[in-house]
């Protein structure tokens, strides 16, 4: 089994909703920009906000491939 390095941007917690609200996005469009599956310039703009004007955090997970 061998794995790889993903970046995730953790937030604390309600601040998924502020996000949404702030962007006029849907919650699932914030979940998937913040673990990185999408890419796009909305999902930039959604990464930009969570990490300036939210607390989020970027961290890498190991994921299994």
């Amino acid at each position: 089994m061998r794995t790889k390095k993903k970046p995730v941007i953790i937030i604390p917690y309600g601040s998924k909703k502020k996000i949404c609200k702030a962007c006029g996005v849907s919650p699932e469009t914030v979940r998937k920009a913040l673990k990185f599956i999408t890419e796009s310039d909305e999902a930039d703009k959604i990464r930009r906000e969570a990490l300036n004007n939210y607390g989020g955090t970027l961290i890498e997970v190991n994921v299994r491939i």
